[in-house]
């Protein structure tokens, strides 16, 4: 399962969108869509905020990045 899958996941059980994701971890709205469209990818601090805020393992996480 890649990163933006995830991403996309979140946005359906959460009903969230980017600009949520963002705000919650604490970057900013651009960033979020680089990452769904799978231009980038989150660094460590933004992803740990991330597995914080959405329940989610680091290591599935970690993991995800790996696969894109």
């Amino acid at each position: 399962m890649t990163f933006v899958t995830i991403l996309k996941a979140v946005y359906s059980t959460y009903h969230v969108d980017f600009c949520y994701v963002a705000d919650h971890i604490g970057v900013d709205d651009e960033e979020v869509l680089r990452w769904e469209r799978g231009e980038s990818k989150p660094d460590e601090h933004a992803l740990h905020h991330f597995s914080e805020v959405f329940a989610i393992p680091m290591k599935t996480l970690l993991e995800s990045l790996q696969e894109q």
